[in-house]
């Protein structure tokens, strides 16, 4: 039996890796006997014996558990050994468990470090915000009564002068109305003007016709004239024809065009011109602004120049990190539900705006698919021409083309025809050439005979002189 549990207490110490330590929990004697410390784990040396206490008792649990001296830390009755050595125990040490340990170590140094530094920089917030607290607080009991002064000064004058800009405007728009005024009733006058003598033409036209008429005969000598009030029933009609044959069929919709683009410009123009007021307006609010700016910047530099503020700082405070955590998790939840508001308030605009603008965009998208149509009617039109033109520049080129190439022809007839003149022009002046030496040729025959005949002549006449 007591073999048996000698043997079984190496399973307890495999289980238990610390029962060999430095700490007293376990540990073998040069003699080969182990020892049990204060915690009553026991050991086995390497001969197999029980744990020895120092009074000279010693004993084995079956759990490998001993007891030294009155210390009793099992229940069970001690025994001692029969003196046989157990099989060699293997101490084995679990590697893994050191590098986790050694890995902890490392983790608590790298967050040990951390932490100071964030202590430090805990500590030089602290002192920035006392150093900004106590300018803060000298800054506000100085007299700002001059700058106050100086920039009310600006802004009154800057109201005289809107004041005086706006006086002006005032004073301009009433002469604009008493002129626009005086053009209206000019042309009332010039309407009615306008209107009788329409009316007074078209009596007498009317006049002249039956006239006319009487004096050809078609109607009876007694027949009365009509009067002038019957003569202006048909003044509508009959200025509308004069309109007709003033702008011909083809020019009311030249008119309309017209008077739509003159509308058109008139607003641009309008338009244009409120945007430059608007424009110089703005300039000489950024200019004033600007102003007020770099007065007030020259006076925070002048009064903030020769500064020094002595404080007394405590290296020794503790900060509440868990409430600057808590303040700064607050503020950066506080910037994100304001920033998803402000974005569904934007979204929720945009879709008030487009749900709010279909029919201008319907009434610009017909415009704008009227004038795509336009559009197409007119390169249908240009494409035709271009394609017209082309076939016009290809008979052209064409008719260029035999043009050229029966000149060429007639030229190189005309070529062949002067070669040919030439070459008989030689002949021609070769053979007369030959005929000048035979011509003479028979002169000087023609000479000699003469000569003889003239000889024999003298002869002839000597002898019958004889």
């Amino acid at each position: 039996m007591s073999r048996g549990r000698a043997a079984g207490s190496p399973s307890s110490e495999r289980r238990s890796p610390e029962g060999v330590a430095s700490d007293g929990r376990g540990s073998v004697a040069s003699d080969g006997r182990g020892s049990v410390g204060s915690e009553c784990r026991g050991s086995v040396a390497s001969d197999g014996q029980g744990s020895v206490g120092s009074d000279g008792r010693g004993s084995v649990g079956s759990d490998g558990q001993g007891s030294v001296g009155t210390l009793r830390c099992s229940p069970y009755s001690p025994f001692s050994g029969d003196g046989r050595i157990p099989a060699p125990v293997r101490l084995d040490i679990d590697t893994d468990f050191q590098a986790v340990r050694q890995q902890e170590k490392e983790d608590i140094k790298v967050l040990n470090n951390q932490f100071v530094t964030l202590i430090e920089k805990v500590q030089s917030l602290e002192q920035q915000n006392k150093i900004l607290t106590t300018r803060w607080n000298f800054l506000k009991d100085q007299d700002n009564s001059h700058s106050d002064s100086d920039i009310k000064a600006i802004y009154e004058q800057y109201m005289s002068k809107m004041n005086q800009e706006m006086k002006e405007l005032n004073y301009e728009q009433e002469n604009l109305e008493s002129e626009l005024a005086k053009v209206l009733s000019t042309m009332d006058t010039f309407r009615s003007k306008y209107e009788d003598e329409i009316r007074l033409c078209s009596g007498m036209e009317f006049t002249f016709m039956e006239l006319k008429k009487v004096r050809k005969g078609e109607f009876p000598t007694g027949l009365a004239l009509a009067s002038p009030a019957q003569s202006g029933k048909g003044l509508e009609a009959i200025q509308a024809q004069l309109v007709w044959d003033r702008t011909g069929s083809g020019g009311g919709q030249g008119g309309d065009e017209s008077q739509f683009h003159r509308r058109d410009l008139d607003v641009s123009t309008l338009h244009r011109t409120e945007l430059e007021v608007k424009l110089k307006g703005l300039q000489e609010l950024l200019e004033l602004k600007k102003t007020i700016y770099e007065q007030e910047l020259e006076e925070l530099l002048t009064e903030i120049k020769d500064i020094s503020v002595v404080l007394g700082i405590d290296s020794c405070s503790r900060p509440d990190l868990g409430r600057i955590v808590e303040d700064v998790r607050a503020q950066y939840e506080a910037l994100a539900l304001r920033s998803w508001e402000e974005a569904e308030a934007l979204t929720r605009r945009k879709l008030t705006d487009s749900s709010s603008q279909p029919g201008s965009f319907g009434g610009h998208l017909l415009d704008g698919r009227r004038e795509i149509a336009d559009l197409n009617i007119r390169i249908q039109k240009l494409r035709s021409c271009i394609v017209s033109q082309k076939s016009q520049c290809l008979y052209l080129e064409e008719h260029i083309r035999e043009a050229g190439e029966q000149g060429e022809g007639t030229l190189r007839d005309a070529k062949a025809k002067v070669a040919g003149l030439e070459e008989a022009l030689q002949r021609s002046r070769e053979h007369m050439a030959h005929l000048v030496r035979e011509y003479q040729e028979l002169m000087n025959i023609k000479l000699a005979l003469d000569v003889e005949i003239l000889t024999y002549r003298k002869l002839m006449e000597g002898e019958e002189n004889r």
